[in-house]
């Protein structure tokens, strides 16, 4: 797969978010007309939404990675998170040995690589374990060379109003939940998800894959 511009990144994007929009949005709808079950309804649409933000967050975070690796940029001018992309296996073989002969290899091809392009086999290279907390989110973030800031404030949101309920549902517990309470955290979710978007459309329109100017010479 190649993505070559930023339009298509974009599209991409808004392809997956809008059938993803269509089913929670339909759901809220279900829960607002029911008479009957809300809280069966709603335990079932906490479920849906967390898997609606893991799966738009991987999904957003592999097409970008992708996008990088059709541009033809040489590992030298990109940020070091995308050498650790790339040399993720060696790194984990380290950590398995005290050879000095492994950790040799892996120098070398670090310096080997700098002249050469990045590129990825692999359109699932982001994961989240599953559970897509805050923290989560955070590491994904760092992965492509991005900033959490921008999604502090929606911590408890993620941690507590989606993640928590969303446990208690999954691993069988009877909650009783809140739909008003489900309609707020569905607000800020969605939310989150846009901004997330914004940000990896705006690291490709501004190239923050990149090594600042003055270090993106360096050889």
């Amino acid at each position: 797969m190649k993505i070559r511009t930023i339009e298509k990144l974009e599209d991409l994007l808004d392809e997956d978010l809008a059938w993803r929009k269509k089913e929670l949005f339909e759901m809220k709808r279900v829960i607002k007309r029911s008479n009957v079950n809300k809280n069966l309804h709603t335990r079932a649409a906490i479920a849906l939404l967390s898997a609606h933000f893991e799966g738009f967050i991987k999904f957003a975070a592999n097409r970008y990675i992708i996008f990088i690796a059709s541009q033809g940029v040489s590992y030298r001018n990109l940020k070091n998170c995308f050498l650790s992309i790339k040399f993720k296996a060696k790194f984990d073989q380290c950590n398995e040995t005290d050879k000095l002969s492994v950790y040799s290899s892996l120098l070398d091809d670090l310096e080997g690589a700098q002249l050469k392009n990045f590129k990825v086999n692999d359109d699932k290279i982001i994961k989240t374990g599953g559970n897509p907390t805050s923290s989560a989110l955070k590491e994904i973030l760092k992965s492509v060379g991005l900033e959490y800031d921008l999604f502090e404030t929606k911590r408890h949101f993620i941690d507590y109003s989606l993640l928590s309920k969303r446990h208690e549902v999954v691993h069988g517990e009877k909650t009783d939940l809140d739909p008003e309470d489900f309609f707020v955290t569905l607000s800020e979710i969605m939310e989150t998800i846009d901004r997330f978007k914004t940000c990896i459309i705006e690291a490709a329109e501004n190239k923050l894959y990149l090594k600042q100017p003055e270090l993106s010479t360096v050889i």
